[in-house]
């Protein structure tokens, strides 16, 4: 019961409306499709960036890029650790991902605009 009142409250706090009745092992599912759209999303606009830009700003936006990966990974590690009691840790592990994810990708089309 604890394990279900912290997903429904992890997935409310998240913006996500997910059903009482929705197994933890369907929202990993759904949030692996979202991970997968996200990188996917992240990695065209990266590679639209690297052809837009001089090398010595894409050699920037690389070093720039292994350093935000290496952040996401320890920020959502963490996220995951904190929940670590109950089955919700992959779940906001997960929901963590996508939002860094896409969160870095507003902010590379906000502050590259003119480079697209």
């Amino acid at each position: 019961m604890r394990e279900t009142a912290l997903l429904i409250v992890f997935a409310c706090a998240c913006g996500k409306r997910e059903a009482p009745d929705t197994s933890t092992r369907e929202m990993i599912s759904g949030l692996a499709r979202d991970m997968r759209a996200s990188q996917r999303e992240l990695s065209a606009l990266e590679d639209s960036l690297d052809r837009s830009l001089g090398d010595s700003v894409a050699i920037l936006l690389h070093r720039a890029e292994a350093t935000w990966e290496q952040y996401r990974r320890q920020e959502c590690d963490a996220i995951r650790i904190a929940f670590a009691q109950g089955s919700v840790a992959p779940v906001a592990q997960m929901e963590c991902w996508v939002a860094l994810t896409d969160d870095r990708d507003r902010f590379l089309r906000r502050e590259y605009d003119f480079a697209r």
